[in-house]
């Protein structure tokens, strides 16, 4: 498969990847484990051509891809769809995923293609937090959800835009908090000291709290970066952190000293 260098890749992209493959071989291996019988439903929302990067030699959906064949090596039934809205790239996807659901459209309008005994993992990795496209039918997603989302909230000197504009962002962050359980609680996470402001949000299990933290400050400090992260769900005592990474992530630094 050749390497390219395309739109939404840089240095990132290799912690990005690694801490996204640790969160699905961790959920995929958990499922083998506790529900064969159930369906196992992977998502790639922003699923882009497929082809790696000059940046890492992965791709969300060469990650999702081999948890389903594992699955599938197991005898357990389980689908992967990619969606993306470029027409060369949906063909891309198609060449190198020849038996996967490859949809050329928006996510955002995607129909309900699982049931409530299905076990979701959901990828949300749009070029900028302007380009935010979590499906709408997720309001009907089964209580064993994960979802993954990338928030790259200064890119290109994004936080230009007015305050006005820039409120949305709030709602994409709480479009993922409503699929929050009791038993889930919602991690956000900011590369420290970057000026594209990305960071990422993740809806995990309680019980994988520390692991998540460990498992995202090692996949990027392994290629030199810093992470901090705060934690918010309902068996979170303080989500202050989170509330106070969000607003530095979404406000521009006057905007924030007047909160």
């Amino acid at each position: 498969m050749k390497v390219s260098a395309k739109v939404g890749s840089s240095h990132r992209t290799p912690g990005k990847h690694d801490a996204l493959s640790w969160l699905f071989g961790k959920t995929v291996g958990v499922h083998s484990v506790y529900f064969p019988k159930r369906t196992f439903v992977a998502i790639d929302c922003t699923a882009g051509d497929g082809v790696p990067s000059g940046h890492s030699l992965l791709t969300s959906p060469s990650i999702l891809d081999k948890g389903v064949q594992f699955l599938e090596s197991k005898g357990i039934h389980a689908k992967l769809a990619l969606y993306e809205k470029s027409a060369v790239s949906s063909q891309s996807l198609k060449f190198h995923f020849p038996n996967r659901d490859i949809v050329h459209g928006d996510a955002k309008e995607m129909p309900v293609f699982w049931d409530q005994t299905s076990i979701l993992f959901v990828v949300n990795d749009p070029n900028t937090i302007n380009d935010w496209v979590l499906p709408q039918s997720l309001n009907l997603a089964p209580d064993l959800t994960t979802v993954f989302s990338t928030l790259g909230c200064n890119v290109g000197g994004l936080k230009m835009l007015s305050k006005e504009k820039r409120s949305v962002w709030y709602e994409h962050v709480q479009s993922q908090l409503l699929l929050l359980k009791p038993w889930h609680a919602a991690y956000i996470i900011r590369i420290e000291n970057d000026s594209s402001q990305w960071a990422y949000l993740v809806n995990s299990p309680v019980k994988w709290m520390r692991n998540t933290e460990d498992a995202f400050r090692k996949s990027f400090e392994k290629y030199g970066m810093k992470v901090d992260g705060g934690w918010i769900g309902e068996r979170v005592a303080d989500s202050s952190k989170f509330r106070n990474i969000v607003d530095q992530l979404f406000l521009t630094k006057k905007e924030f000293q007047n909160v």
